[in-house]
């Protein structure tokens, strides 16, 4: 009898337990600081993200993430002349979880580094590639055990270089999103 209720407490902290894998997808709202590069940056509603996000849960209080983020382009002006500028980012990151109130809200940080692509078109053309540092909060929602509902913020921060001037720029992206997971 004491074996079975051991091997029965056994499995069911292995199954309180948060592992496994999980897919997401969101959308969000993102801001660009050209580091002055641009004379006047005009942001429009149209600066939507969209971003997918493969993860897996290690247990209840920490997970590693693989993420694939597009901003929409900004537009700006550079020498008087009218650029569009776009960014797409692949990112690994760590986070750490909190769980609350029984296991049903999720407060999360997000460490993580990358790859960011950007491309301007217009007038000037420029493109480049360069590495990003990736830090983020955000607050998740559990539905049922399978299901998460989360509101973030994400702050990239990277230099590029400008091919044209020869100067090297310290920029950043903000990003507010709202996701969906789906535990599998």
């Amino acid at each position: 009898m004491k074996t079975l209720l051991t091997l029965l407490l056994l499995l069911s902290s292995l199954y309180a337990q948060r592992s496994g894998a999980y897919v997401g997808a969101g959308y969000g709202y993102g801001m660009y600081d050209s580091d002055d590069r641009l004379s006047q940056e005009i942001n429009s509603a149209s600066n939507g993200t969209f971003r997918l996000t493969l993860g897996a849960y290690i247990n209840e209080n920490f997970s590693l993430e693989l993420d694939y983020s597009i901003y929409n382009k900004f537009d700006g002006f550079y020498e008087d002349a009218k650029v569009q500028e776009s960014f797409s980012i692949v990112g690994v990151s760590v986070l750490p979880h909190y769980p609350f109130y029984d296991d049903t809200f999720d407060l999360y940080g997000k460490l993580g580094a990358g790859q960011i692509f950007w491309n301007e078109t217009g007038e000037h053309r420029n493109n480049d590639a360069a590495g990003a540092y990736i830090l983020g909060i955000g607050l998740g929602y559990r539905m049922q055990s399978d299901y998460l509902l989360k509101i973030g913020y994400d702050l990239t921060s990277f230099g590029l270089d400008d091919t044209l001037e020869n100067k090297n720029y310290e920029m950043r992206l903000d990003l507010f999103y709202m996701a969906f997971e789906v535990k599998f």
